[in-house]
């Protein structure tokens, strides 16, 4: 399988010492296996022969384990409880009004039943008015809206939603 998969004149990914052929590169690729079977060691040594090819990769890394071993000064993160972000939030994403409802889809997904869904309702319909209520103040702030979702409490929270189509959750 080595040598059929080598491509003379051509740096390859390199999956378990066996070289990746450059056409199916850009597929899919599954990493399978127990705990402890090496799913981690290939990636990283996957990584490590991108980089020496001196591609660019998007990786998601959750706790940083590759970047802890891979990550150069000039790497891009993006997440917004890293102080190394590039200034990039979700509220830079809003273009339309629509936007805030597929943000509060994509963080609360619908429900598994009738019941389920309308809790998640309510919590879509919170998210969705706090994030635009920021954003309209000037505020936009993932730790803020945060706050104002789990945090805040009753008073402040109807006071802050006054005027906004969440006002509707406080109710009776």
């Amino acid at each position: 399988l080595k040598a059929q998969s080598r491509e003379n004149g051509q740096l390859q990914v390199d999956i378990a010492g066996v070289p990746m052929p450059t056409k199916i590169e850009t597929l899919h690729l599954l990493l399978n296996g127990a705990t402890g079977s090496g799913k981690s060691v290939l990636l990283r040594g996957l990584l490590f022969s991108l980089l020496k090819r001196g591609d660019r990769a998007i990786i998601v890394d959750p706790n940083g384990d590759l970047y802890s071993k891979f990550g150069r000064k000039d790497d891009v993160i993006l997440n917004p409880y890293d102080q190394r972000t590039e200034g990039w939030s979700f509220f830079n994403e809003v273009r339309a009004d629509y936007d805030w409802q597929r943000l509060a889809m994509s963080v609360v997904p619908l429900g598994k039943d009738a019941n389920a869904e309308e809790w998640n309702s309510f919590g879509r319909l919170l998210l969705r008015e706090a994030a635009r209520k920021l954003h309209e103040l000037g505020t936009p702030d993932i730790e803020e809206l945060f706050r104002w979702c789990t945090i805040a409490n009753d008073k402040d929270l109807r006071t802050f939603l006054s005027g906004t189509l969440a006002e509707s959750l406080f109710a009776g």
